[in-house]
Order: C-alpha cells, then structure tokens, then sequence
C-alpha cells in the first residue's frame, strides 16, 4: 500500500538510488516480503545493464513485470502456496541471470581491453624501446579497463544501499500489515 501511494508522487520527491514509480507501482502487488525484496533488486540491476542487450521491439522490463504481477498474481498460492510464491521463483531466476550477466560482461570488457592493450604495444615495440612499450601497454589497458570497472562497481555499491533499503521497507510493512490480516483475504487464490 506504501508503495502504491509512492507511485502517485512526482519523481523528484523518490531518492536517485531508488526505480522508477511504475517499477514500485508494480512490487506493491508481490505477496512475498523475500521476493518482494528480490525484485525491487532484480529491477534496479536489469535497468542498469540489461536494457543495451535487448532488442529495440521488446518492451521495457518495466512493462513486463508489471504485466507478470497481474497475470501471476492469481497462481501464486497455487503454484508454490504463498510462501514460495511465483514471484520468488522469478526473483531468483533472475538475480542468478543478472550475476551470470554481470560477470559475463565484466570479464569480456576485461580480456578485450586486455587484448588491444597488447595489440597496440606489441605494434609499437618495433620502433619504440621496451620499457616503453611496457608503459604504453600499461597505459592503454588502464584508460581502457578504468572506466569501465568504475562503472561497474559504483554501480554495484547502488544496488547494495537499494537492496537494504528495501529489505528495511518490505520487514516493516511485513511486520505492520501481514501480521494483522489474514493474507489469503489478500490475495486470491485456488
């Protein structure tokens, strides 16, 4: 419910760190604290890395997850009764494809720019001296690799602050509001 009024708020009220208001539309509709968790980290790492690898037809992931919360959310108890629900499958689906993507990405950007750092010392070692070179080699695999594992890693201290800033949002809400109600009243289910 928190979450459903952040929707109707102006972006420039929600911290930097923090989705879209249509990405916290789309959690309040997660049964599960855990999964509820794991998507608002799953989300942020996807709009993060994900989206210059799909193809400009597929819709937004924004637009997906929110399509799966309504269409998932009437089989959640059926398929893995409340507790594992559909949408903590998803979660760990894709925080698993996220680290497979992140390190992927990561180790190729590595041998690539260690690859053209070589290239481009090696092409000038014939006429320059070798600890020239070596120093050249050094330069250009730095200037290559820096930005790219800054990015990353600033990145990824990102997803941690957000990661505990939902896991604090989703046990206090769990705490005020599923303690209280009868969940199955909640959410429907078979």
């Amino acid at each position: 419910m928190l979450l459903f009024v952040i929707h109707f708020l102006p972006p420039s009220f929600l911290p930097s760190f923090l989705p879209s208001d249509q990405t916290l539309f789309f959690l309040s509709f997660i049964p599960s604290p855990i999964a509820h968790a794991l998507s608002f980290f799953v989300i942020i790492s996807f709009r993060s890395f994900i989206p210059s690898f799909i193809p400009s037809f597929i819709p937004s992931f924004q637009i997906i997850f929110f399509f799966v919360s309504f269409c998932g959310l009437p089989f959640s108890s059926f398929l893995f009764n409340n507790f594992c629900s559909f949408f903590s499958f998803l979660s760990f689906f894709l925080f698993f494809s996220f680290f497979l993507s992140f390190f992927l990405s990561f180790f190729l950007s590595f041998f690539l720019s260690f690859f053209l750092s070589t290239c481009l010392s090696f092409s000038l070692s014939f006429i320059l001296p070798k600890w020239l070179s070596f120093f050249l080699f050094s330069f250009f695999f730095l200037s290559f690799i820096l930005p790219k594992v800054m990015n990353y890693f600033s990145s990824f201290k990102v997803f941690l602050i957000s990661f505990f800033f939902a896991a604090c949002l989703n046990y206090s809400f769990f705490l005020l509001f599923f303690l209280h109600f009868d969940e199955h009243s909640l959410f429907p289910s078979f």
